[in-house]
């Protein structure tokens, strides 16, 4: 009977999809889009990074299409990239993915043609503003976007709270992508070893996942805050492309330090990554939340990391400037949101540190904007928005969504995180640590 109901479930989603995939090709409002944050589409997948790619574009196509046609910096990219210059640097960055992850160049590929979009267009968009900020007579994107994150690290609650904050064009435009990989022969033979995947992430529409917020089979759960760095470098690997590598990590620090240093091509732009383990055995038995910068190094073919630990008893916070490294920043609103936001957590926190489930929406969903940023942004006349809030709890071991106000909505959707969700095992034991068989029965 679970069986069924579970197949009853899919066969619903693919059918509420289906009609609102067709309710935009014909131009009429679909009922699920009375209210615009009411949805998060879901795709359930297995093949070739290319075949996850194409499958992925051709069910969102229509929304990768609206995606594309409407994010304002992508203009300025298109007017560098038509220069010799900014073909330059466009060849260089794309030369030296495919040496490190030709597979995820696939994927990006197999995305692009299953929506019926340029490459050119998906890969200037992962370049980001390493284009124009290299071309001074061109403007550049000078950092509007951002989101928050919070460890919090108790002995009866621990978690990882995540706001997406985005362009508000990206609002509806998000999915998530449930994946296993099996890379094809052709998608072998980077720098970076193509491996069997499986992982959960939210991903923006046009770009790779791993991007956002995710969490894998081997039991990692990590969220991505953009840092706006003043000197991108070229020839070096998209940060994109390096955080849809931590999807596939083994479930062990070392892996996940040897991924986040991508030695060979090392980062051209900043972020940072909130993570923890699912088994805290894999931290010495106690539970460890990290904060990890990833900063470009002038002077070798890797990122520069920072970490830092949070014990039991701690909490922490990160947002879009960095804490941790030296390295040079744009002073606009992204930084300038951080520092007012910061001061925002922790007059929330002095008195009431976050110690439940009740406390972190409490603060995760501020909405006081009076010095300009809230925590939580849902003003359709804001230039950036929260799209969505996470909330990965360890106890439970469930990822909590919301699309709305946390404090005046329900979640829309609730994840195990230990993918009970999904019935096709792995082909290989690839985690680092033992995990027991998490399908309910043998259906084969």
């Amino acid at each position: 009977m679970l069986f069924n109901l579970r197949v009853l479930g899919v066969v619903l989603m693919h059918c509420i999809l289906s009609l609102e995939i067709a309710a935009d090709n014909l131009g009429w409002e679909s009922p699920f889009t009375e209210r615009r944050q009411d949805r998060i589409p879901a795709l359930y997948v297995k093949g070739s990074h290319f075949n996850i790619g194409y499958n992925t574009g051709k069910v969102f196509a229509s929304m990768i299409q609206e995606f594309v046609a409407t994010y304002t910096p992508l203009q300025g990219y298109l007017d560098a990239y038509n220069t010799p210059e900014g073909k330059l640097i466009y060849d260089d960055a794309l030369t030296i993915t495919l040496e490190v992850y030709p597979q995820y160049v696939r994927e990006l590929e197999g995305i692009a043609m299953g929506a019926n979009v340029s490459f050119n267009t998906l890969f200037l968009m992962q370049l980001d503003d390493t284009l124009t900020q290299n071309m001074p007579k061109f403007d550049y994107d000078k950092g509007p976007i951002g989101c928050t994150s919070i460890l919090v690290n108790q002995p009866e609650f621990q978690c990882l709270v995540h706001t997406e904050d985005a362009l508000t064009e990206t609002v509806g435009h998000f999915y998530l992508l449930s994946a296993h990989v099996i890379p094809a022969e052709d998608e072998k033979g980077g720098l970076f070893e193509a491996r069997e995947e499986i992982y959960e992430a939210i991903t923006y529409a046009s770009q790779l996942p791993g991007y956002a917020s995710a969490h894998t089979f081997c039991g990692v759960v990590f969220s991505v805050n953009t840092i706006f760095n003043s000197k991108n470098l070229v020839n070096r690997i998209p940060r994109g492309f390096i955080s849809r590598a931590l999807l596939s990590t083994r479930g062990d620090f070392d892996d996940i330090i040897r991924i986040l240093e991508c030695r060979g091509g090392g980062a051209a732009d900043g972020f940072n990554v909130n993570l923890a383990f699912i088994n805290p055995w894999v931290t010495g038995g106690e539970r460890v939340f990290f904060h990890i910068e990833v900063t470009p190094n002038p002077y070798e073919h890797k990122s520069n990391l920072n970490v830092h630990p949070f014990f039991p008893g701690e909490n922490g916070l990160h947002i879009n400037k960095l804490l941790y490294s030296d390295y040079p920043e744009l002073h606009e609103s992204g930084v300038k949101s951080s520092i007012v936001k910061t001061r925002r957590y922790r007059k929330l926190t002095k008195n009431n540190p976050i110690k439940n489930l009740a406390d972190a929406i409490r603060v995760i969903g501020d909405r006081d904007d009076r010095e300009g940023y809230a925590i939580f942004r849902d003003s359709p006349n804001d230039f950036v928005n929260t799209i969505m809030l996470g909330i990965f709890d360890f106890i439970t071991l469930s990822w909590i969504i919301w699309t709305n106000d946390p404090q005046t909505n329900n979640p829309i959707l609730q994840l195990p995180l230990n993918f009970t969700d999904l019935i096709d095992p792995p082909l290989t034991q690839f985690c680092t640590w033992p995990v027991e068989p998490w399908w309910p029965c043998n259906f084969f």
